[in-house]
Formats: structure tokens, C-alpha cells, sequence
């Protein structure tokens, strides 16, 4: 076989993932970036967070009602006929829908959004990282967030990789909720694992979730038997009034902590949680002073128990 008729190698495409944004959050002096990557597709639902994730981390077309003029031009030029006018307005299938994006080109009032981007790492970072040097230059940290990552094992784990590549540390949050084998190629790359842990009750995780948790205790383990420095493992714990931020809660979850985790976890946060339904107000300052009293009073091995309330203020 001649040079000419060798074959050509095949180039496997890259993979694709789909987030929902990137954030640029200032730090409280001003002078740094903390940047956050956030996926989509959470497999928790729960009140404290942002129905745009939903359970699947494809794309999703959303109508929006309040600016909708009903010219049912989107039911016209679907290719599918996925669109249908009900009695409640834009009827959506979405198991019929692939997201082909030709009713959003026909819509003249905006009423209709694709919630998701897909993308591949590369080109995701290089619009971070590379096409506005002002901003880039004062990313300090990347965060990936939002959704689950063991979901979208190989696009994280490729992005992680670029990440560290450009010299920024990378910081990884996840649920737990993912097999194992998802999760592992993800650790050894990030300087921080945040794990999010509502209650290692599994009835009060299965009444605030719809789901058992006796998988996330067990990633949970696994992740804290994986690391070694200087990846450390921060565990996350919502405050949900009544909840999960009593004393009686946080002391079980303490608890659990020093059986399974003993000193291989470097932090324990009560956060307050950002995206919450409207039950949810904030904590007065006389609740948060509770907070930190039990945080002082709870026995935990480890000293670090850190409060962050909603606006990232921590006490």
C-alpha cells in the first residue's frame, strides 16, 4: 500500500458537555475573580435549588408566558410538532422535542429560551480564559458547579485537565449522587472537593429530596479513602429552617462525620442556600448567633465548622 493510499487516522471528536453559564463573582476586595462553570442536570431536586438545572443535563427549551404574544408561530415552524397550544398556554413535549432551535429563530417576542449550552472544554475556556484578557487575568479560581459532574464524567474530567493546564486551581462540587467509578477520574486534579451532604438521615433526606441517601454516604467515604494532599475534602451541609438547621440535625450529622470521616475531612459549612423557593427567608442575626453556638458547642474532631449565609458572608 502506497503513502498515498494509507489510510487516514481517525480523529475522535471531542466531547461535549452542557452548562448552563459561567459566573465571574468578585472577591470582597474587587481585585480577584472567582469564576464559576455551572452544569446542568442535578439529579436532587429540592426547593433550595434552580429549577434551570433540572434532571437532565441536555438542553431544554422553556417558554416564557409573560412575554409570549401567542402568534403560535413556534406550533407552525416546528419540524417535529412537539409545540401545541393548550389551555394554559405553550404545551412543550420534551420527549419529542431535540432541541433543533428552529422555533426560537421564528419567535418574534423572545418567549422561548434552550436552557443548556453544549460546548466541548476547549472551546468553553478559551472564551473564559482567552478572548477578554481583562477579565481573565483576574481569575484566581474555577469553580465547577451547579449540576452533577459524575453525569458528564469525561467533558468534567476534560476540563479539569485544561484547567490545571492554564495554571488555575480548579474546585469541584458534587452531590455524591453518581456511581463511583464516575466520580474517581474526577479527584485528583481539583485543589478542593466540595461534597454536599444534606443529613446522613436517610428519612429526612428522603422527605426533603424524594430520594434515600445511602449512596451519597457511600461516594462520600470512598472520595474521603481517595484524596491525598493537597486535594482537600470540604463537606457542605444546607440550612433548611426546621430542618436540617437545628441542633438536634447538625449534631447527627456531626456525628456521622466523626464515625466515617474521623480527620480526613478539612472543613465542615452550614451554608445558606441561594436559589430558594419563597418559603425560605433569610436567617435574622439572632438565628444566625444560635448557629454559631451550636457550631461551638456540637463535638466534632475537626475545628474547622464554618457559617456561610446566602450572600457568601462568612461568620
Amino acid at each position: 500500500m502506497t503513502e498515498n493510499n494509507a489510510p487516514s487516522q481517525l480523529v475522535q471528536p471531542a466531547v461535549q458537555g452542557t452548562i448552563l453559564e459561567v459566573r465571574h463573582l468578585p472577591s470582597r476586595e474587587g481585585q480577584e475573580l472567582h469564576t464559576n462553570i455551572v452544569l446542568k442536570g442535578h439529579p436532587l431536586p429540592t426547593s433550595w435549588r434552580s429549577s434551570d438545572l433540572h434532571h437532565t443535563e441536555n438542553p431544554e427549551l422553556h417558554w416564557n408566558p409573560e412575554v409570549c404574544i401567542y402568534c403560535q408561530q413556534c406550533d407552525r415552524v416546528c419540524p417535529k410538532g412537539c409545540l401545541h397550544q393548550g389551555d394554559e398556554g405553550l404545551e412543550i413535549d420534551h420527549e419529542c422535542c431535540d432541541t433543533c432551535g428552529e422555533c426560537l429563530k421564528e419567535c418574534p417576542s423572545t418567549a422561548l429560551q434552550m436552557i443548556g449550552i453544549r460546548t466541548t472544554a476547549g472551546d468553553l475556556l478559551h472564551k473564559t480564559l482567552k478572548q477578554n484578557y481583562s477579565t481573565a487575568r483576574k481569575i484566581t479560581r474555577i469553580s465547577i458547579t451547579g449540576g452533577e459532574p459524575g453525569s458528564q464524567t469525561a467533558f468534567v474530567a476534560e476540563l479539569l485537565f485544561q484547567i490545571e493546564q492554564a495554571g488555575i486551581p480548579a474546585i469541584l462540587e458534587t452531590s455524591g449522587l453518581a456511581p463511583f467509578e464516575n466520580l474517581l477520574p474526577l479527584l485528583s486534579r481539583p485543589v478542593q472537593i466540595r461534597f454536599e451532604l444534606i443529613t446522613p438521615d436517610e428519612q429526612a433526606h428522603l422527605h426533603l429530596t424524594g430520594y434515600g441517601n445511602s449512596l451519597i454516604l457511600e461516594n462520600l467515604v470512598q472520595i474521603a479513602d481517595e484524596l491525598s494532599p493537597p486535594t482537600t475534602l470540604v463537606v457542605r451541609t444546607p440550612l433548611i429552617r426546621n430542618q436540617t438547621a437545628t441542633r438536634a440535625a447538625l449534631a447527627y450529622t456531626g456525628e456521622w462525620l466523626s464515625t466515617h470521616l474521623d480527620t480526613r475531612c478539612h472543613r465542615w459549612e452550614w451554608f445558606e442556600p441561594q436559589s430558594t423557593c419563597l418559603e425560605l427567608d433569610d436567617f435574622s442575626n439572632q438565628e444566625w448567633a444560635q448557629m454559631k453556638t451550636w457550631a461551638a458547642e456540637i463535638n466534632f474532631p475537626f475545628e474547622n465548622i464554618g457559617l456561610v449565609d446566602r450572600y457568601r458572608h462568612r461568620r
